[in-house]
């Protein structure tokens, strides 16, 4: 059986008596259609991003998702069931009951870029069919106000995701899931390293005074853009190296959060381990690895970094 768009099923239940009425929310910017994509079918962030859901997912499947939400609505925390999934290659419905009502929502993903056009920009419509009893349907404006609220929340929390994904691009990134839809599924997998670097370019070193990494817990992040490193004093004297981008998904941590030896993506929560480490202690000279374009080398006070993206 062919998906029902959500035109269909508000359609279907308007002939079983149900009153509907509708309206449609957009958000753009300079990020791709894949991100768009990913980022509405990313499951593992529910629960780590948003603020106003807690999800525990049921079923997960390539095209269809379905899961328990406990969604806060005015403040006040209400269980829901929701099935989303994807009808064609753009676009997903998702939908839910609430009481006596019903609510229909479909996303459709469209490109606003020119195909010769080396930005990327892209717009999100959603449009939201609420339905419900003729005479219920007297709250129909306060549940859109509801809904509009909710809506802008979750765009606060979900729009830097594809915005820092549409700032590597800018910076000559990629990903290798470029030029194909996501799946449910896939998110799912922390281990995927979907990020792909740029070509190495040669540039001058960068020195980092060492001094600069006292006292501990001291936070350095060095590089231009999106790219480089971040130097974080740890446990005792030790100083761990990061990539300034979690490898997954493109999470920026320059303000991540440190666990016991890594840092945790903001995005995922998974727990991204150092490049590289060495006691602060220590300032004989060595080299460090740090990656297949990055030269680390301790020259007594300073570290020079070689190559940095």
């Amino acid at each position: 059986m062919k998906p029902s768009g959500a035109g269909q099923i508000a359609q279907g239940l308007g002939r079983l008596g149900l009153t509907f009425r509708s309206f449609t929310v957009a958000s753009e910017g300079a990020w791709s259609t894949e991100d768009a994509d990913w980022n509405y079918k990313d499951i593992p962030h529910f629960n780590v991003v948003h603020s106003l859901t807690r999800s525990v997912p049921a079923v997960i499947d390539d095209k269809f998702f379905a899961a328990v939400h406990m969604q806060r609505i005015a403040g006040i925390p209400v269980p829901i069931a929701l099935a989303d999934y994807v009808t064609t290659e753009g676009v997903q419905v998702y939908f839910t009951t609430l009481v006596c009502f019903v609510l229909v929502v479909e996303t459709r993903i469209v490109s606003l870029a020119a195909s010769d056009a080396a930005e990327t920009s892209t717009r999100v419509e959603t449009t939201y069919h609420v339905g419900g009893p003729r005479l219920a349907m007297a709250a129909f404006p306060l549940i859109r106000r509801i809904l509009k609220a909710n809506y802008k929340t979750l765009m606060a929390e979900d729009l830097p995701m594809r915005e820092q994904r549409g700032r590597l691009r800018r910076a000559g990134y990629s990903f290798a899931s470029d030029g194909r839809p996501r799946t449910f599924v896939e998110t799912t997998d922390l281990t995927i390293e979907n990020v792909k670097d740029p070509p190495p370019r040669q540039g001058p070193p960068v020195v980092v005074d060492l001094a600069e990494m006292e006292p501990a817990g001291a936070s350095v992040v060095v590089g231009e853009g999106p790219a480089g490193l971040r130097l974080l004093h740890g446990q005792g004297s030790e100083v761990l190296v990061f990539d300034r981008v979690c490898t997954h998904e493109g999470a920026g941590l320059d303000e991540a959060l440190p666990g016991r030896d890594c840092l945790v993506c903001p995005w995922h929560a998974k727990r991204v381990r150092p490049l590289a480490a060495f006691d602060l202690g220590d300032r004989s000279p060595r080299h460090l690895p740090a990656g297949p374009h990055r030269v680390l080398e301790i020259n007594g006070e300073q570290l020079i970094i070689s190559s940095v993206l």
